[in-house]
């Protein structure tokens, strides 16, 4: 089992040789929607903090759930008592978005394995509702709250394995977090969609869940948001020792 461990900015994969961090701070604040009936605007007068103090986990059963992830989410629980910590199971995922999201139930039923649905799940309630996603396998070392670091961020997420001169960037999505109605996800999920709905028309069955719902769909959401808001080199602070970005954009 690989352990993952709360850093700065989110984790660092044991396994991996680096790990750097962004801090989104969002230029505005805008009305979004996926659908109809779920678009409303997010405040930003700085009284609350953007994200809300909340973790979102899954797991296939949880009468079933293996010693190590009931470890991880109690260790979790201990080291942020400020947070709520919400668990699904497959079940209670599969009715989430038939209540929350019925507009999105054909791409949902699309999905061939629990792999595509429970990614697609993460992006969208973090979307819906705003808070933190993290995988079960992760040791919580130190508080979320250390992360949050004003109240006006927006968003957290984690660059993986990333090396000096190394050319190809992917960011993580086993934990990340975003304040309601971000545009990250959003335009995760509508891409999700159109790949689905091209594929129906194309008639493929040659798709993989990296390729569809995986890190290389969600690298792609985050390049295009620091593209779209000018989120270039020069606004990233690198701190190596820390091995963490911050991006005040």
């Amino acid at each position: 089992m690989p352990v993952l461990s709360l850093f700065v900015i989110f984790l660092v994969l044991a396994l991996l040789a680096t790990s750097l961090f962004f801090a989104v701070q969002s230029p505005e604040c805008v009305t979004l929607t996926l659908g109809d009936s779920h678009g409303f605007a997010v405040s930003c007068d700085g009284t609350q903090p953007s994200i809300p103090r909340q973790v979102f986990l899954t797991t296939k059963d949880k009468a079933t759930m293996r010693t190590w992830e009931r470890k991880n989410i109690k260790k979790c629980k201990s080291v942020n008592p400020g947070w709520a910590f919400n668990l699904y199971n497959d079940t209670e995922i599969n009715d989430y978005v038939q209540e929350r999201f019925p507009e999105m139930m054909d791409v949902w039923g699309f999905f061939r394995n629990s792999v595509e649905k429970t990614d697609f799940w993460r992006y969208l309630i973090v979307y819906d509702y705003g808070g933190l996603y993290m995988d079960t396998d992760i040791d919580c070392r130190r508080p979320i709250d250390e992360l949050i670091v004003n109240k006006s961020i927006r968003g957290l997420v984690g660059l993986e394995n990333v090396q000096e001169g190394d050319d190809v960037v992917q960011f993580a999505q086993y934990s990340f977090a975003f304040a309601p109605r971000h545009v990250v996800p959003l335009w995760t999920l509508k891409e999700i969609r159109n790949k689905v709905q091209a594929i129906k028309v194309s008639g493929s069955s040659d798709v993989y869940a990296l390729n569809l719902t995986g890190p290389i769909i969600w690298t792609s959401a985050i390049l295009q948001y620091m593209s779209v808001f000018g989120m270039a080199a020069g606004h990233q602070s690198i701190w190596r020792d820390e091995r963490a970005v911050n991006c005040d954009a």
